[in-house]
């Protein structure tokens, strides 16, 4: 019997230190994020090799609660639902919105044959205003402004309700009709982020009379440290219980607790953290720079911060207005040099066109040279403007073309969506860019 009970006394300090293991290990490794969740698809992750995009899906410091910050991980975020969700006739959707400066928070509506869905952008910047329009594929049809709709730096309130005969939007107490045809079925999707205070919290979608939420559960994975943190006062908790029951019954529920715990451990360590590194391991990996073949004109793409992307794009374009052969790459063999060289302008970076060109005449002092601008989202403000004019002052001296797309661009800005965060082009982007470009291009190498 003394031996018993000494075995039993062992077993349940063994207990304890093996439970405060397994707990602080499954605690610290459990957390929120989008990717555990597996109902969350991400299009910037599906579609291009762009920075923050697996981190937004995978990182605990997206999903703070029922606060998903749309504006980390370099914002610019779109994601929609991975199922489609059935849509009550009469519904409310509701949530609670934070946009910072000049940012704008669109959440659409993608019916199940993925053609035009509807979608409302709430916006704080002049740039994107609010609007309600419909997409195909990356541009904006019919839209319609919502010019009355204010939104403060603080958390609104927003409801989207309908029903067979109507539709409202209403933001804190103020309400505004509207006219949109909510699909049976759709997946719901928010694009924002352009601030890093933008953030949407506490989104519930319900039959119109009913408490009942359809979308709750479905938007949070987990619940993260709050959880471990219960699950730690639980265990305490039986701690405190198991020391007033006898000692084989004790042995009893601290057993069971011990194998709870350790499943818990493999379940989270086999099933939800490989699934979200399968996220970064399905994404093909991209090289970053274009080796230029050497099997026909050579123009070498300098200086640009997304030059992968628009070398690709160029030299197609190029090929297709010139009908010949072009080699445009961003990195040339050792000892080689290029017939043209593309002198990437950055008017939001630090280095100057004087030096980049210092610089061109020094490493390829034989090629002919050509000023490219490099748009970006934020290549029209006052201090980009007066970058541009300084370069174009410079090109003309030198007598150096200088190809531009900010006019274009810029009239073009709302026409959909045109860059995946601040510097990386769309498709649509880039056929607006090279529908500008590429004429002048053409014309320069033609003689």
């Amino acid at each position: 019997m003394k031996k018993t009970k000494k075995l039993h006394r062992a077993f349940n300090w063994a207990f304890l230190l093996l439970s405060l293991t397994l707990l602080f290990r499954l605690g610290g490794a459990w957390h929120n994020s989008l990717a555990l969740g597996h109902k969350w698809i991400s299009e910037k992750v599906s579609r291009e090799d762009l920075p923050g995009a697996i981190e937004f899906m995978t990182s605990p410091s997206t999903l703070r609660g029922e606060t998903l910050r749309l504006g980390s991980w370099l914002g610019h975020q779109r994601i929609h639902s991975k199922d489609f969700i059935n849509s009550p006739s009469s519904g409310e959707l509701r949530f609670d919105l934070r946009l910072g400066r000049d940012s704008y928070l669109l959440f659409s509506f993608l019916n199940e044959q993925g053609d035009q869905p509807v979608a409302i952008r709430l916006s704080r910047t002049i740039r994107h205003p609010s609007a309600i329009f419909r997409i195909s594929g990356e541009e904006f049809l019919e839209k319609r402004a919502l010019s009355e709709v204010k939104l403060g730096s603080s958390f609104s309130t927003i409801y989207l309700r309908w029903t067979p005969e109507k539709s409202e939007l209403q933001i804190d107490r103020e309400k505004y009709p509207i006219c949109i045809t909510i699909p049976k079925k759709f997946q719901l999707g928010f694009s924002g982020g352009a601030d890093s205070a933008d953030a949407i919290k506490n989104i519930r979608l319900h039959e119109i009379g009913k408490r009942s939420s359809l979308f709750r559960e479905y938007f949070l994975p987990q619940y993260g440290k709050s959880l471990a943190a219960l699950l730690f006062c639980i265990f305490i908790l039986l701690v405190v219980i198991t020391n007033f029951l006898s000692e084989k019954n004790r042995f009893l529920v601290n057993l069971v607790v011990l194998i709870v715990l350790f499943l818990g451990v493999v379940f989270n360590e086999r099933v939800l953290l490989p699934r979200a590194a399968s996220l970064a391991q399905a994404q093909e990996v991209k090289p970053l720079e274009i080796l230029a073949k050497m099997d026909g004109p050579t123009i070498l793409l300098s200086s640009a911060s997304d030059g992968r992307q628009l070398a690709l794009a160029m030299e197609a374009s190029l090929r297709k207005q010139t009908k010949k052969l072009w080699n445009i790459a961003t990195r040339l063999p050792e000892g080689a040099s290029p017939d043209y060289l593309l002198i990437g302008v950055d008017v939001q970076g630090g280095t100057s066109c004087a030096e980049l060109l210092a610089a061109a005449k020094l490493n390829y002092p034989k090629s002919k040279r050509l000023f490219i601008e490099i748009p970006q989202e934020t290549s029209f403000d006052s201090e980009a403007l007066k970058q541009e004019e300084a370069c174009m002052l410079l090109a003309t001296q030198e007598k150096i073309p200088f190809l531009s797309a900010r006019k274009s661009l810029e009239d073009k800005m709302d026409a959909g969506f045109i860059w995946w965060d601040r510097w990386h082009l769309t498709r649509l982007g880039l056929e607006l860019f090279l529908a500008s470009v590429t004429p002048g291009l053409a014309s320069y190498v033609a003689h």
